[in-house]
């Protein structure tokens, strides 16, 4: 005696995939809402019917107000413009010359503070001490695109030899050393073994005044050893 399933064929069929690409129905700052339309196939007729579903993206600086005050997606990416490379479909709007010199480079943050900054110097800092020394002056470097949100300024140090490069990412930006030559020990210097190798940067004049919030870091945990030391955490 033979028995017939008549749903088995329609359960053994693959999973149909969403009818269309994703569509943004709602953004925030920090999150995108996006809908699909699914297909639900029937285990017993095998018949397919379709439903909205949604699914949410969360992600730091993931969308920005354009001049209208419309969400727009953030494009980390940097284009060439006159003098330079800028960022300005994002929450923080970037620009960094051809020439890297005290002039700087310009960061506006999302709440519109106007920041120009540029590197100083590389120096170490004895925490044991409170001694610093400055191992090189920052010189006239020139910008090179590295990657699309990516911009390195070669040789910016001579002595070790560096390089400073500017990344943009969904709500950061960042400014990186690279060093392509080791720095002298600091005991060549007269410091102690822990002494901290800083890149010093200065704002112009310009710039709002900083609210200063002190964060630790790390530090040194031993009490003895607290006790010898000048600025024992390390903070930020």
């Amino acid at each position: 005696m033979a028995v017939s399933l008549p749903f088995a064929a329609a359960l053994a069929q693959p999973t149909p995939s969403p009818i269309g690409p994703p569509e943004a129905v709602e953004r925030t700052a920090h999150a995108t809402t996006w809908q699909i339309t699914e297909p639900i196939t029937n285990d017993v007729t095998g018949e397919v019917s379709v439903r909205p579903a949604q699914f949410v993206e969360l992600a730091d600086g993931l969308n920005w107000r354009d001049g209208s005050g419309a969400w727009q997606p953030t494009r980390p990416e940097f284009t060439r413009v006159p003098g330079g490379f800028a960022v300005t479909i994002g929450p923080h709007k970037v620009f960094l010359p051809d020439t890297l010199d005290a002039a700087g480079v310009e960061l506006i943050t999302p709440d519109g503070l106007r920041l120009r900054s540029a590197p100083l110097c590389l120096s170490y800092f004895d925490p044991v001490s409170g001694k610093s020394v400055i191992l090189a002056e920052a010189q006239t470097a020139f910008a090179e695109q590295v990657a699309p949100n990516e911009i390195a300024y070669a040789a910016v140090l001579a002595s070790p030899a560096a390089s400073v490069r500017y990344a943009y990412e969904r709500g950061a930006f960042h400014q990186n050393l690279v060093l392509h030559q080791a720095p002298p020990p600091p005991e060549s210097f007269g410091l102690s073994s822990a002494s901290r190798l800083e890149l010093l940067s200065e704002f112009s004049s310009d710039s709002p005044l900083p609210v200063k919030v002190a964060r630790v870091i790390g530090g040194e945990t031993d009490p003895l050893v607290r006790a010898q030391m000048v600025e024992p955490d390390l903070g930020r």
